[in-house]
């Protein structure tokens, strides 16, 4: 039974909305079974396994046994548990100096400043630094660009830096400064990085010009960098961007108002606080397990994180609105309607250099649908984007990963060279091998042109949804005057402090006087600490009941997740709902106001246009 048979008989196509919605709702169902019964059975295969080791070891025969495994633990699992607030209590410390400093998130590798966006005509709070090398790059080697997500945070990247500068390559990355200059603008951001890939390419002449990567949520600026300064990105790499909507979300006026709220600031404690709430486990059980399960030596590698993490990101209102309008749910970048400024659009199809987009299945935080939406809605199809002049590389694989391509050779040639030579077209690279472990993993790939997939079928109900967004964020805009004029700047400021994210991180750090025994206790443990040998059962007991506390919350997560985006469906899948989508007038975009005109100008050097 399919949507095209229920057509003669369904007139209004009611039959076939409600099909798609038992679709999604059947394809949750199936996904949460298989991955329930998958860890169930990893559990009672692990279960097994230790007990019958167990058996084999002699040392759990007798109740005395026991006995003695028990107050072992009871020891073990006190002096851990005192141990682990000591570690929250130094990472909360260490989280809320970092935020005052007001410093770029920073990666885990020795560094030195090159450029600050703060000197340009158009300033903003973009900082270029360059990755020092243990060894000298050859001079023809081409040099890479990591660029931090806007919203902050440079974790996503680290395993892309490593794998550069293994790989021999010139390494530099992009962050920004928790408080953004007055007034800035998504477009004094891309010409920022606009103007930082110049400045590499003047500090390596002889090398092609970089390479400008981009990972995870809020990864898509070198994309926009490519569209707004085509040629100054010698190639693009996408690792896991989602640019296109294939899930529900919020957005629509919410952006606008927090924004507003926040007396003209965008706080990045809220969507951070959001992500944590969206995935229980993996945001706080997980790492709050590993701290306790690690405790005698996770202290200084916890606290190292967050003080390189540089505290949750803001952005002004003007950043805020673009991107809600430009990312999913807004879609204005998948549906190429997007402009940076008065007079410039950002059109994806003035792209000039090759584009590479890293996907691995199955992967939650982006699907292919996710990924790769922005392709069929600006060209439609492989021939599109080869009429067009330009070459996407597809990277389908469960290791999808820049260090996969940066190490990786196609023939005899580097993965790099072996794209940047592609004639116009759409092409798979496609993993023939993995050879090597750590720094000489070395990657067999290959390249072969390949079509794109068929229009999605749910870029109706999507585009509804966010038609609908707009149109309340319009309105919104209405109102917002009279809120900004009830927002005194200490009230913003008050709001930010009492965010519920910061609140619970002051609760876990020294300003909490109940916490003061905690680093003198700590400190005496660490001169008389007795851990539990590493076989006692109630150890692995413990491990046990946190990776079954884990799935259940997994478990929460998915069928919360099943029941939002089948709900959405049924709502914006109607046949009405797809076809006031499918009419909606081309979008006005959110930067075509004059931009604010800014007294503080010290242009020492321009952007690159």
């Amino acid at each position: 039974m399919t949507g095209r048979g229920l057509a003669p008989f369904d007139p209004f196509g009611l039959g076939r909305s409600a099909w798609r919605v038992n679709a999604v709702a059947l394809g949750h169902a199936g996904e949460i079974a298989r991955d329930q019964g998958e860890r169930w059975q990893a559990a009672w295969a692990q279960t097994a396994t230790v007990m019958r080791a167990a058996r084999m070891s002699g040392r759990h025969a007798t109740a005395a046994d026991w006995a003695g495994h028990w107050r072992d633990y009871l020891r073990d699992s006190a002096e851990r548990g005192v141990l682990a607030a000591d570690i929250l209590r130094e990472r909360a410390d260490a989280l809320r100096a970092a935020e005052d400093e007001g410093a770029p998130p920073a990666l885990p590798h020795a560094q030195e400043p090159v450029m600050d966006a703060e000197t340009l005509a158009r300033p903003c709070n973009a900082r270029l630094v360059r990755l020092l090398p243990a060894k000298a790059p050859e001079p023809a080697a081409r040099p890479v660009l990591l660029i931090a997500p806007r919203a902050g945070g440079a974790d996503g990247l680290q395993g892309a830096a490593a794998a550069a500068l293994a790989a021999g390559l010139p390494v530099y990355a992009a962050g920004f400064a928790r408080q953004p200059v007055p007034g800035q603008t998504m477009a004094d951001v891309i010409d920022a990085l606009a103007a930082f890939a110049a400045a590499i390419a003047r500090r390596h002449p002889d090398a092609p010009a970089p390479l400008v990567l981009g990972q995870g949520p809020g990864g898509g600026l070198p994309l926009a960098l490519a569209a707004a300064h085509p040629g100054t990105p010698g190639l693009v790499l996408l690792d896991a961007v989602a640019l296109a909507p294939g899930r529900p979300g919020t957005g629509g006026a919410l952006a606008g108002m927090l924004s507003d709220l926040g007396g003209g600031l965008f706080d990045g404690a809220t969507p951070a606080l959001a992500a944590m709430l969206d995935d229980p486990h993996g945001g706080w059980l997980r790492p709050l397990a590993t701290i306790l399960a690690e405790a005698d030596r996770a202290g200084p590698r916890v606290t190292e994180a967050a003080r390189r993490g540089g505290g949750p990101a803001l952005l002004t209102a003007e950043e805020a609105r673009w991107a809600a309008a430009a990312l999913p749910p807004g879609d204005l970048l998948a549906r190429n309607a997007l402009a940076l400024a008065p007079g410039r659009p950002l059109d994806l199809r003035a792209i000039s250099v090759p584009v590479l987009i890293c996907l691995r299945p199955g992967d939650p935080a982006a699907r292919p649908a996710e990924v790769l939406g922005w392709l069929s809605g600006t060209h439609g199809d492989a021939d599109a984007i080869r009429v067009a002049g330009q070459r996407v590389v597809l990277l389908d694989h469960a290791e999808a990963r820049p260090g996969l391509v940066l190490a990786g050779r196609v023939g005899e040639r580097p993965a790099l060279d072996a794209i940047a030579a592609l004639a116009p077209g759409l092409y798979r690279m496609s993993v023939e091998a993995i050879e090597g472990r750590g720094s000489a993993r070395r990657a067999v790939l290959s390249l072969a042109p390949c079509a794109l997939d068929g229009p999605d079928a749910n870029a109706p109900t999507h585009a509804a949804a966010a038609r609908a967004l707009r149109m309340q964020a319009e309105s919104y805009e209405a109102f917002a005057p009279a809120l900004r004029a009830t927002i005194a700047p200490p009230l913003a400021d008050a709001s930010r402090a009492l965010h519920p994210l910061r609140l619970g991180r002051a609760a876990l750090s020294s300003q909490n006087p109940l916490l003061g025994p905690v680093k003198p206790a700590a400190a005496r443990l660490r001169e008389t600490r007795q851990p539990a040998p590493p076989d006692n059962p109630f150890l692995w007991m413990e491990r046990m009941g946190f990776e079954l506390a884990g799935q259940w919350l997994d478990l929460g997560t998915a069928m919360r997740r099943a029941a939002i985006e089948t709900g959405f469906h049924a709502v914006w899948g109607n046949p009405w709902m797809r076809a006031f989508g499918a009419f909606a007038p081309a979008p006005a975009a959110p930067e075509a106001q004059a931009a604010p005109v800014r007294s503080r100008t010290q242009p020492t050097e321009t952007a690159a246009e």
